[in-house]
């Protein structure tokens, strides 16, 4: 249903930030693809610390698109998805992660050990302070925007564009959905059929990114 690039490094390289789109739904079966795509992303034990919120009402694209600091296109796109670090079930699930990992042999027992008494630790202490559970949470994002990089590809490889907008107001977010700290918004991103062809923008070289 895409024109499906030959290459990965072609996939990455052609893909655009898309912020016009056409007034073309996007079928149901793509979007499930786009979570697939998430589903299989790495994380850190494996925890698969992500939780996501497919956006297609109208008025709750622009409530959404309104946290985003008003970057109103963000409504225009036929859906949006919302994605979350699930941070309740993080510490738990990266403990289970960590003894799957041991079982398969591809951790140390030790190593291991150190994992489970970390992660129980800092549930212990976020748990009693909010701002260490706030920290927490963005700790967490890191994985969920492994999650939020290989949906873009996804979507690009099918034909449609997509944007993550830079500004986002989490607590905003959370209002609209009824969410509790438990679910961290990290980003929104929009998605449809491109109503533009952005030109490539400048990449730094690999002179400036190596250190």
């Amino acid at each position: 249903m895409g024109f499906y690039p030959e290459t990965l490094d072609e996939l990455m390289s052609s893909r655009r930030s898309i912020r016009q789109y056409k007034n073309k739904p996007v079928p149901g079966e793509l979007v499930l693809e786009l979570l697939e795509a998430a589903r299989m992303s790495p994380s850190a034990s494996n925890s698969q610390p992500w939780l996501f919120k497919v956006i297609t009402d109208d008025y709750i694209k622009n409530c959404v698109a309104k946290s985003l600091y008003n970057q109103l296109f963000a409504a225009t796109a036929p859906i949006q998805i919302i994605c979350c670090a699930d941070v309740r079930n993080y510490l738990d699930d990266g403990i289970a992660g960590a003894r799957e990992l041991e079982r398969s042999g591809a951790a140390d027992s030790q190593v291991v050990e150190v994992v489970i008494a970390r992660n129980k630790q800092q549930r212990d202490l976020a748990e009693s302070d909010n701002s260490l559970y706030e920290n927490y949470s963005l700790r967490i994002a890191v994985n969920v925007a492994v999650a939020v990089n290989n949906i873009q590809l996804a979507a690009h490889n099918r034909g449609l564009g997509s944007c993550w907008p830079n500004a986002l107001g989490d607590k905003q977010i959370s209002q609209i959905f009824g969410w509790n700290r438990d679910i961290y918004p990290v980003a929104v991103l929009a998605i449809g059929y491109p109503a533009e062809n952005p030109e490539p923008r400048s990449r730094k070289s690999i002179e400036e990114i190596v250190i």
